[in-house]
């Protein structure tokens, strides 16, 4: 029978999931704007986030409120370990809501909007990407609190995370485009999406190698017999099919799998980590 912190974490994984899920493809798309050339497309690009990317926030707000409800103790390490990172990213996303509401209201400064839009998604991705490398590294607790300094969360491990967290919402991104539009700018996508997905399957390589010669804790995890080794598995099984809609135009094939690919590395983390809250002390 489950119990009361086994559905509360459940709700924070699929919490977790879902944002990276839903805001993870708008976040792409907002970086991407900055390669639109022309005001025509780039209103192309905005306006296939508009109806959905505030929603897709709130996914973020259920994350943090269930977590400081749930479980208080790894609410209360986590805000003083990732403080800075958490006032960037927050910043970050107001920045980007800001740009969006604002660029059609102030014509003349319409440009800078735009360059609030793509700095604020860029940074907004890349903190998340450095978080999550922090979290998996470990942080540092004694007698249940947070004891390391405000930027341990800083190493080049968890950078190497944040770029292949920007990395990931651009094939996402690509993926939404070619999903929600047509003509020039559903080409453009076709044509980069490859590309910029091996770059993202190279950055989830090194990183999956520098875990195994590295961290312990996860690599004897990994060694356990489970059921983890069926998510590589679904991983490749998504290039392949990424791959085979790219080149056989399917539009909505390339977006379910960039989702499953999420899914996969979402999940993978997660079930290794489990059960802690707070990897590897808590």
């Amino acid at each position: 029978m489950i119990t009361l912190a086994q559905f509360w974490a459940t709700v924070i994984a699929l919490a977790l999931i879902v944002y990276i899920v839903l805001d993870g493809f708008d976040l792409g798309v907002g970086m991407l704007l900055g390669l639109a050339r022309d005001e025509s497309r780039r209103q192309t690009v905005l306006k296939t986030i508009e109806p959905v990317w505030d929603g897709n926030e709130t996914w973020l707000i259920v994350l943090g409120a269930t977590l400081y409800a749930a479980f208080p103790m790894a609410y209360a390490i986590y805000m003083p370990a990732l403080y800075v990172g958490i006032v960037m990213l927050l910043l970050a996303l107001i920045l980007r809501g800001v740009g969006i509401e604002f660029r059609y209201r102030s014509v003349a400064n319409r440009r800078w909007w735009d360059r609030a839009i793509v700095a604020g998604s860029f940074t907004a991705g890349f903190v998340q990407g450095v978080a999550m490398g922090a979290i998996t590294q470990g942080i540092h607790v004694e007698n249940g609190q947070f004891v390391g300094g405000s930027f341990d969360w800083l190493s080049v491990f968890s950078v190497m995370c944040g770029i292949a967290a920007v990395v990931s919402y651009l094939v996402h991104g690509m993926a939404w485009l070619i999903l929600k539009t047509e003509g020039v700018t559903r080409e453009r996508a076709y044509r980069h999406l490859p590309f910029v997905f091996a770059g993202w399957v190279l950055f989830l390589a090194v990183l999956f190698w520098w875990v195994l010669i590295g961290h312990v804790d996860l690599r004897e995890r990994w060694a356990e017999p489970s059921g983890l080794w069926v998510l590589p598995v679904l991983g490749v099984l998504a290039c392949v099919g990424l791959f085979v809609g790219v080149r056989r135009r399917i539009d909505r094939l390339p977006f379910a799998m960039t989702t499953l690919m999420f899914l996969v590395v979402a999940g993978k983390f997660m079930l290794s980590i489990r059960p802690y809250i707070v990897p590897w002390t808590v």
